[in-house]
């Protein structure tokens, strides 16, 4: 509480921090911003490679099924092939299928064959191919809700060729039927390809390392540097689900997008916009002291805490309070330059004070001043007062605009007996003479000091802002001027005259 009590902040201060508070809000908003949009950008990359994707695998599929249909077409022109599924020779037709895994197709890497399988018109099986995967059962068809499909459709659809994607052993594979013996088939060939393989071909259609997860986990193909980039947070992972023919999952495919470009235009860009913010929040902070600076708002709050200071030391101690004087001085000319109005400095000098000093001692001499100090306060009124409007207490904190704060006329010893008065509000010369008046009359009587009656006359000198200095030295040496001028005519107060001084 203690702590919190010492630290008192005047209102540009405050102003400033709010600015800086604004300015670390809104570059806090900007990384933020840059990270929101950042992660819309990634959004939109996602769905775009996945766009890509999905065209680059129908297009591989495509092929895989123009080849598939090629081989389809070799087979049925193979001499003899027909006539054996007519015969159903079993044995025939499977030296012919297994033949298939040593063609061109399959040693070019063109097909990656599974199984193939020879069936009748109503799908009922005939021959397989030794080769290729194990499926248990020679006479167990791969994808067998596939064929059952294609049993049950009519007429001249029969003779269309018909393919589709399903999982053998949780492995997609790609089926082909084509029907044997032209327009009155005689039996259907099956092609079984294993779809991993010419997906593969993702990898350098796309640009970016890929992999493949099959259904419960395993990693069936990734690339050489999959391992590389996959803790880099500047590659983006981005999955692409393929289906089957009954839009079941099938095969999970990552990829790992390079975005390393994009981030560094990114964090540039950011960083470039967090710069000029913080110079703008300097430089805003920079033109608000300046503002401040030659508002009425700065010497205001200087003013309050010097009178502050003088109402502690009182008029007792010169020394602190010559130098608090001229300071006061000092920021209410700045003050009044800014209002464009004038104001009245005294120079106030007590006769016998010094003989009530070493007659009767230096608290007697305390004690008068503090009697000078209430009769000078009395006297003085509202009209001789500092005030300002909008202000509780200057420099701190702002209030309603018809909260008014009011100082009365600063008293300060300059030396010896010697003080300084200022009227803030005194504008003209009648109103100077006045005051003047008002504080000869009340101070130019008799006071009980140590129970003894001691009796004071003064003398003033004036001048008057701006019209006989603008500095602070200047008014008090011309005021002091008057007040020597005063006391050798005998007068009790005079005005700064530059053409009688």
């Amino acid at each position: 509480m203690n702590a919190r009590r010492r630290i008192k902040l005047g209102l540009s201060d405050k102003i400033s921090l709010t600015v800086i508070a604004i300015g670390v809000l809104g570059l806090i908003l900007v990384y933020y911003t840059s990270i929101y949009y950042r992660n819309i950008a990634y959004e939109h990359y996602q769905r775009t490679i996945q766009i890509l994707a999905a065209i680059e695998i129908e297009e591989i599929v495509n092929d895989l099924k123009s080849d598939a249909a090629d081989l389809a077409q070799a087979l049925e022109q193979q001499p003899g092939f027909l006539q054996h599924i007519a015969d159903k020779n079993t044995q025939a037709l499977v030296q012919q299928l297994d033949n298939q895994f040593y063609q061109y197709f399959v040693t070019a890497n063109i097909i990656d064959l599974s199984k193939l399988y020879v069936v009748d018109t109503d799908f009922e099986f005939i021959a397989a191919s030794n080769e290729g995967i194990n499926t248990g059962t020679s006479t167990q068809l791969i994808c067998p809700a596939f064929s059952h499909n294609a049993n049950l459709r009519r007429g001249a659809d029969r003779l269309q060729l018909v393919s589709g994607t399903c999982d053998h052993d949780k492995r997609p594979q790609l089926v082909l039927i084509s029907s044997l013996g032209g327009l009155k088939p005689i039996g259907y060939i099956q092609i079984v390809a294993d779809l991993t393989s010419n997906l593969k071909h993702l990898e350098l259609a796309l640009g970016m390392p890929v992999q493949f997860q099959l259904k419960n986990g395993e990693i069936s193909y990734q690339s050489n540097d999959w391992a590389e980039v996959l803790g880099d947070k500047n590659h983006l992972p981005i999955e692409y689900k393929l289906g089957t023919y009954n839009n079941e999952d099938s095969l999970r495919i990552f990829f790992m997008a390079d975005m390393t470009q994009f981030n560094q235009r990114v964090m540039s860009h950011r960083n470039w916009v967090m710069a000029l913010a913080t110079m703008v929040i300097a430089a805003t902070v920079i033109l608000i002291l300046y503002i401040l600076q030659g508002s009425t708002i700065t010497p205001l709050s200087r003013i309050h805490k010097i009178l502050d200071r003088l109402s502690q030391y009182g008029v007792t101690q010169q020394k602190e309070t010559r130098v608090l004087f001229a300071q006061l001085l000092e920021n209410i000319i700045t003050l009044q330059k800014n209002r464009k109005q004038r104001f009245a400095t005294m120079i106030l000098d007590l006769d016998n004070f010094e003989a009530v000093n070493q007659q009767l001692g230096h608290d007697a001499g305390t004690e008068l001043l503090q009697h000078v100090g209430e009769r000078l306060s009395a006297t003085l009124r509202g009209s001789d007062t500092v005030s300002w409007s909008g202000t509780d207490t200057p420099g701190h904190k702002l209030l309603p605009i018809d909260t008014k704060t009011e100082y009365r006329a600063t008293l300060a010893r300059l030396g010896g007996d010697e003080f300084g008065v200022l009227l803030p509000t005194v504008e003209t010369e009648q109103q100077a003479n006045s005051v003047a008046s008002r504080i000869i009359d009340s101070l130019d009587s008799n006071y009980k000091v140590n129970n003894q009656q001691v009796t004071l006359r003064c003398c003033i000198g004036i001048s008057i802002f701006p019209d006989h200095g603008q500095e602070a030295e200047e008014l008090i040496r011309n005021a002091d001027k008057a007040m020597f001028k005063a006391r050798q005519s005998a007068g009790k107060y005079c005005i700064y005259s530059a053409k009688q001084l």
